[in-house]
């Protein structure tokens, strides 16, 4: 059982050594697109393979290091944790402003169809990547691409 938690205390460990530090429960449940009861979760029961899987594709963690405490602990030996936390970081404010741009369609209430729903987020991750990796410049920009993000979902 000692291992299981070992596991969050050694996610907790690395996430806290990215730029910027990720220390509180609701802010690595935001990283990572999962609710804070999961990750209070992985301190009593220790962190899932898909937790520990998720944590290595967006925060650069390795996999290894989370279950069984193997190094290293970033994915790549040959690159500091703020060279890995660069593209995490980059990535978390990707994936934020996606989850944003389909919150913006979906609250729109505008009819699609399930398969539309599906596209709507690959092609949010994808706008938002292409033109925005470092956020959106202001509000109506985010308007304005949710109603391109629309508009091509409806086109297909």
């Amino acid at each position: 059982m000692a291992e299981l938690r070992d596991s969050s205390s050694r996610l907790f460990a690395a996430a806290a050594k990215l730029d910027p530090p990720i220390t509180a429960s609701t802010d690595l449940a935001a990283a990572l697109s999962v609710s804070k009861q999961r990750v209070t979760n992985w301190k009593s029961r220790g962190v899932s393979k898909e937790g520990a899987i998720e944590a290595q594709r967006v925060l650069g963690i390795n996999v290894d290091w989370i279950l069984h405490g193997q190094l290293p602990m970033f994915v790549s030996s040959a690159e500091s944790p703020a060279v890995q936390s660069q593209s995490a970081r980059q990535q978390r404010q990707i994936l934020r402003d996606a989850t944003k741009l389909v919150r913006l369609v979906l609250d729109g209430n505008i009819p699609l169809t399930d398969q539309q729903k599906e596209e709507l987020s690959d092609r949010a991750v994808a706008m938002v990547a292409e033109r925005w990796a470092n956020g959106f410049p202001t509000e109506l920009d985010a308007y304005k691409a949710a109603l391109e993000l629309v508009a091509h979902v409806q086109s297909r």
